[in-house]
């Protein structure tokens, strides 16, 4: 039967539980300074190290993936800044620093100027890839700039000899760190460019810390590397370590090796790509040879060359039938030419003005007298018309009309009334008899009705 615990008492994971959950949301971000001590480096990757001062400790550990960005692993005595989280290990009821970032002490002061410095060099231009400059293709003398005792120009030099030997190679030696190493590198390029020493320069050093490669970030070296008229590749540190120099460089190289690489091309790959090209001139020129001994060939049993007067024979036989051919279009132009003539001059006889005035009389002398016979039955025909109309006129004469016992009436100006409508109550009109007039005085009007009183009769 289990044991039963007194109350208000907990377990040790409770109390683990709770100090975590007190703990951590506290601590989600410090950033600590101190030595280091104790360095493990797991097989896992993971780094455990203690950090401490002259009055406490605690325990640290940076995992794997943070622990592959560093450039180089913290040794004993080593004094950081790291950057993380505190944590409660349950395991071991302890407390430590969980590190997702670590900086070496001066390292921050030297990052925040490369940042400012490369900023500053950004703005004015100095990385853009349009203002780099080419490689030569085949530089007969390179410049390094590097110390004259480190490995870097062993590493050149052993490269250069095994890609290209009989290249000149002019070493500039420089101090690479330390005081003053940034003016001797700048005055080495600036000689080097001011006698045109070299077709192409390399500047660099073997690895280090920032501090070591911290001439390579000076504003005077970025200055002379981007003033240089010779192209240069910038080899500083391993493939890792990045400095100004790389960026304002016509070519960045990630070590000094690599740089002699970029430099030359492989003496053996170039030979043996000569001796392929040799053998393909020599087989184009062995086969247009054979190809022109073929065509001469042909040309030799061309009959112009076997015999010549044949070629001759067939042009006097084209010309002779040029000529016949260009007598027979003479002789059928000139015949064209004579009939032409003919027709135009049986034309002009037609068209001959006595001939036309000849003409024009006896046709004006046929219209004349058709106009007279025209004329004449006109004038018998209007005769006839007139006499007729003559007729009807006596006819229709209003005295004839009067004498058959018409009668027409007047208003007083002699105004023909020819409807009731002509005239009004009490008007004085005029009535025409054939022996005299009427005058009268309208009293009434009705359709074809009209009463007229007589108050007077005149004879003429």
């Amino acid at each position: 039967m289990a044991e039963q615990r007194p109350s208000h008492c907990i377990t040790v994971s409770e109390l683990t539980h709770s100090i975590r959950t007190l703990l951590e949301p506290s601590f989600r971000s410090v950033k600590v300074q101190g030595e280091v001590s104790n360095v493990k480096l797991q097989g896992s990757g993971h780094l455990y190290f203690t950090l401490k001062d002259s009055q406490a400790q605690i325990a640290a550990v940076m995992f794997r993936k943070e622990t592959s960005s560093l450039t180089k692993i913290p040794k004993e005595g080593d004094q950081i800044f790291v950057e993380g989280s505190l944590s409660l290990y349950a395991p071991r009821g302890s407390y430590q620093i969980v590190v997702r970032s670590l900086q070496y002490q001066g390292e921050g002061e030297l990052w925040l100027r490369f940042h400012e410095l490369k900023d500053k060099l950004a703005q004015r231009g100095w990385f853009a890839s349009e203002r780099k400059k080419k490689l030569p293709r085949f530089p007969t003398t390179i410049g390094v700039v590097t110390s004259p005792t480190g490995a870097a120009i062993r590493d050149i030099l052993q490269v250069l000899t095994r890609r290209f030997q009989g290249i000149r190679v002019l070493l500039c030696p420089v101090k690479v760190q330390g005081e003053g190493a940034g003016d001797e590198i700048r005055d080495a390029i600036e000689l080097l460019n001011r006698y045109e020493l070299a077709d192409l320069l390399i500047v660099g050093r073997g690895g280090g810390s920032i501090e070591d490669l911290w001439a390579f970030n000076e504003e005077v070296v970025a200055t002379a590397i981007y003033e240089s008229k010779i192209p240069i590749i910038s080899a500083v540190g391993h493939e890792t370590d990045v400095t100004l120099s790389d960026f304002v460089a016509d070519v960045r190289a990630p070590t000094p090796s690599a740089a002699a690489e970029l430099a030359v091309r492989d003496k053996q790959s170039l030979l043996s790509f000569l001796h392929q090209a040799q053998d393909r001139l020599f087989h184009y020129l062995s086969k247009t040879c054979q190809s022109h001994r073929h065509a001469l060939s042909s040309l030799k049993r061309h009959p112009i060359f076997s015999a010549p007067w044949t070629l001759l024979y067939e042009r006097e036989q084209k010309l002779d039938s040029i000529a016949h051919l260009l007598d027979t279009h003479i002789a059928s132009f000139f015949e064209a030419k004579q009939t032409y003539l003919k027709g135009a001059q049986e034309r002009l006889s037609i068209v001959d003005p006595l001939y036309e005035i000849s003409r024009n009389r006896e046709r004006l002398d046929l219209h004349w007298r058709s106009l007279q016979k025209m004329g004449q039955h006109y004038l018998f025909t209007l005769k006839e018309r007139l006499s007729h109309m003559g007729t009807l006129y006596r006819q229709l004469h209003p005295d004839n009309l009067l004498a058959q016992g018409y009668c027409y009436a007047t208003t007083i100006q002699g105004q023909l009334i020819s409807s009731t409508h002509n005239v009004q109550l009490g008007d004085r009109i005029s009535i025409t008899c054939q022996d005299g007039e009427i005058q009268a005085i309208v009293h009434a009007t009705k359709p074809r009705i009209t009463k007229v009183f007589y108050d007077k009769t005149t004879l003429l």
